[in-house]
């Protein structure tokens, strides 16, 4: 009789484990990849929520002890800005060589000529009449 009880629960473990095994399969690209979109969607959430619960503690603080901005941040507050984007050197830059008919500038260096340019040697003109 032994044997017979023990029989189901040998059973019933191999299909928990198949089960456990079937969660656990490997996934493909695509499903982990929206898994992984799914989280940071949770997190965000989440952070959303850790916020707004953090907003309303802070005004809960400021009203009961009566505090302003400048004793929090005696010199001001100042958000931190995005760096602006590094312009090149003068420098660094090259020499303008050419000014077109209507102020357009270049280089004249290596690479697709402009537009303006390509026109005034259709037309015959010298290059050389646009120098600077």
């Amino acid at each position: 009789m032994t044997e017979q009880t023990h029989a189901p629960n040998v059973q019933t473990q191999k299909t928990e484990a198949q089960a456990q095994a079937q969660d656990h399969a490997p996934m493909t690209a695509e499903q982990l990849k929206q898994k992984a979109l799914s989280l940071i969607e949770e997190a965000k959430r989440f952070e959303e929520a850790e916020r707004n619960q953090a907003v309303h503690q802070i005004k809960e603080l400021v009203l009961k002890y009566d505090i302003h901005a400048d004793e929090v941040f005696p010199g001001g507050f100042k958000r931190k800005r995005r760096p602006m984007k590094k312009v090149a050197k003068a420098e660094n830059r090259p020499e303008i060589k050419y000014r077109g008919p209507n102020g357009e500038i270049w280089t004249g260096g290596p690479g697709r000529r402009p537009d303006w340019v390509v026109e005034i040697l259709k037309r015959g003109e010298s290059l050389g009449d646009y120098r600077i």
